[in-house]
């Protein structure tokens, strides 16, 4: 569920929208690779802005150098409030750059004057959507949130607490408080060869949120069939700072047995943090389980 903003400017001298009128001296912006975000860079179909003092879902603006006609902005929910705050404060900068303009919510004309009722309204709504998604005791873990940094996946400790609370702000602390740790959030690369394999790249003392089973990321495609990609073989690839170089790949069965990663600091309901590793433990592992791939 979205809240989808659309601000059109009107009238024949039409002034240009800067990367500035929008994130003012507050937001900072990035696309997405992947499931992962590359902070400050610009994607004229989906730029991610967040703000760093409260890191939440973001929200995503289609917004190209040089527009002078349209900028569309679509808010994920559930939102934090600071995300809807920042959403609706946007708004208010565009208007003040194009001073004739139209704003729409959700394909409904909004006056400017009833703005701030609308993000009354929309904060309400958003606790409702937390509410409801956290609310199926039939599952041990989800839904997974695609947040502005990555996705979080909700465990029955979260969803509990998100369920009874009476604002946004838990749910705020939690959104940032996983999104602020320094960690590198690691993703699979796919290769086909003879069979089609997964691999995850492990860096020497780099801490990573590493998942306790592999999966292919939502929506990814195969470019020969179209459909879902299938993974034949998963595995962790090994970098090495200090020697400069590859050292090889093992199953990532292998990796997470060895690892215990079962007994690791929980991420949160389907990923744990990978201290970083040293050259010897990646080393050893290569030494007992490399594989060729």
């Amino acid at each position: 569920m979205t809240v989808d903003v659309t601000i059109r400017q009107k009238g024949l001298f039409k002034k240009e929208l800067k990367l500035s009128d929008i994130s003012g001296r507050q937001l900072k912006y990035g696309k997405m690779d992947g499931e992962r975000l590359d902070y400050d860079k610009l994607d004229e179909r989906s730029t991610v802005f967040y703000h760093p003092k409260h890191i939440g879902r973001g929200f995503i603006i289609r917004w190209s150098p040089g527009e002078r006609d349209r900028v569309d902005i679509s808010l994920p929910l559930p939102a934090t409030g600071e995300d809807i705050d920042d959403v609706f404060d946007t708004v208010k900068r565009i208007c003040s750059c194009w001073k004739s303009s139209e704003i729409f919510i959700d394909d409904s004309p909004v006056l400017p004057v009833n703005l701030d009722a609308q993000c009354t309204e929309i904060k309400e709504k958003s606790l409702s959507v937390l509410h409801k998604i956290c609310d199926n005791p039939k599952i041990s873990y989800g839904p997974t949130l695609f947040c502005a940094f990555w996705p979080l996946t909700l465990g029955e400790e979260e969803r509990s607490a998100f369920l009874h609370d009476t604002d946004l702000s838990g749910f705020r602390d939690y959104l940032h408080g996983r999104q602020s740790m320094h960690l590198f959030y690691a993703q699979p690369k796919f290769y086909r060869g003879k069979r089609m394999i997964g691999s995850y790249f492990i860096t020497e003392s780099v801490s990573s949120i590493v998942p306790l089973v592999p999966k292919v990321p939502y929506g990814t495609v195969d470019s020969q069939t179209g459909k879902v990609l299938k993974v034949d073989g998963w595995y962790v690839s090994f970098y090495s700072v200090s020697l400069k170089k590859s050292l090889g790949s093992i199953p990532y069965s292998d990796f997470a047995r060895e690892m215990d990663l079962a007994a690791m600091e929980k991420y949160d309901a389907t990923r744990v943090i990978l201290n970083g590793m040293p050259l010897q433990k990646m080393e050893y592992l290569i030494t007992y389980h490399s594989v060729l791939v």
